[in-house]
């Protein structure tokens, strides 16, 4: 396996310490202070790097977001090959070195938070699962590694494959190691709907005679959010029908408010009025700002009523800094768009929310500023 780090020039420190890491554990990797010898064509050699790696680690800061210059073209790089991976393929692992929002099109792939104490065992088990999926053992000292540490890990990191005459279906999700009851249930209705998707694509796809290649599936569950009993999940699905001209893919969303109140919807979360659904229009303006490019935007469908409009955007998750409305290909707009977020604040939506459920806790401490 080989890997590419990606770093902007003012965190040479971080990205010199993730690599001494990748080093401890024996994984290969190009990182342009050690891979590059004088004379050679660097921006030449980092695009091969790129197209040869199985597994990009991009170190994010507000400088790879905001500033122009290389860190844009290797972002942009990245993104590219992106495209040509199958939606369940680990192939980004970012790596926060504060605690920003990253932009959508790095949000929605893995990230680890170099901030939090357990950052190495965080990126170890992502290479360990690149590892499960290329069908190749982690290195002895990766191995090693997990065994010597000392810290507890909050989440474990499961899989799950399977090869029949009509379908290759696999899914990665993950489980919390957290006592009590209520992170059971937030177990439970994790691994309740990978499987029952995993049953719906056995038969959705059984009975189909299946052309070269075969009939497709997979599904990756990864924590959009968390912080004390605070959770928000995004999974992402991807499928091919044998000889269909491209994959499909599409996103939901499971969101827990805490012990107090368990798994949230949209509508339970907000006041539930028409008004507050009609407010949620504002995401077409969004949409239209971000794609202003392609004006004018053809819509294939957007909500006329309260009724519609609580469906179109019934697949959200959220974080402190307010909500994010995830919009799957097909839904909102033409599939080559693709998918779409529109990013809310919680300052806009203060005066909406269902204050008789949420105003105290976590959920309402963080949304309201009030004591939880």
């Amino acid at each position: 396996m080989e890997l590419f780090l990606s770093y902007p020039s003012e965190h040479l420190k971080v990205a010199r310490e993730v690599y001494a890491f990748l080093q401890s554990v024996n994984v290969n990797t190009w990182f342009d202070k050690a891979g590059l010898i004088a004379g050679q064509d660097w921006d030449r050699e980092r695009k091969a790097a790129q197209k040869r790696a199985d597994l990009t680690i991009l170190i994010c800061s507000r400088e790879t977001i905001e500033r122009a210059g290389v860190i844009q073209r290797e972002v942009q790089d990245i993104l590219d090959l992106l495209q040509e991976r199958p939606i369940g393929d680990i192939y980004l692992v970012s790596v926060r070195v504060e605690d920003i929002r990253l932009p959508p099109e790095l949000a929605k792939y893995q990230y680890v938070n170099y901030f939090e104490p357990d950052w190495r065992v965080q990126l170890g088990r992502s290479i360990e699962l690149k590892c499960q999926q290329m069908g190749i053992l982690p290195s002895a000292e990766l191995i090693k590694f997990f065994q010597s540490s000392q810290l507890p890990e909050i989440r474990t990191i499961k899989s799950f494959r399977e090869s029949t005459d009509a379908l290759d279906s696999e899914s990665e999700f993950f489980t919390y190691n957290l006592d009590g009851d209520y992170w059971s249930y937030i177990n439970a209705n994790i691994i309740s709907l990978v499987f029952g998707r995993i049953y719906r694509a056995r038969s959705d796809f059984g009975g189909e005679l299946p052309l070269d290649p075969k009939n497709r599936w997979s599904m990756r569950v990864e924590e959009f959010f968390r912080s004390g009993e605070l959770v928000s999940i995004r999974t992402s699905v991807s499928w091919y029908w044998s000889g269909a001209a491209h994959n499909e893919y599409g996103y939901s969303s499971i969101n827990f408010g805490g012990s107090t109140c368990g798994k949230i919807g949209l509508r339970e979360l907000l006041d539930g009025s028409a008004g507050t659904a009609d407010f949620l229009k504002y995401c077409e303006i969004d949409l239209r700002r971000q794609l202003i490019e392609y004006e004018p935007v053809e819509f294939l469908s957007y909500p006329k009523n309260a009724e519609e409009a609580w469906k179109a955007f019934g697949e959200f998750n959220f974080d402190n800094h307010g909500l994010t409305i995830n919009f799957s290909p097909c839904e909102i707009l033409a599939f080559a768009f693709g998918p779409q977020e529109v990013h809310i604040p919680w300052l806009m939506l203060r005066d909406k929310i269902n204050t008789r459920l949420f105003v105290s806790g976590a959920l309402g401490a963080m949304i309201l500023g009030t004591p939880s």
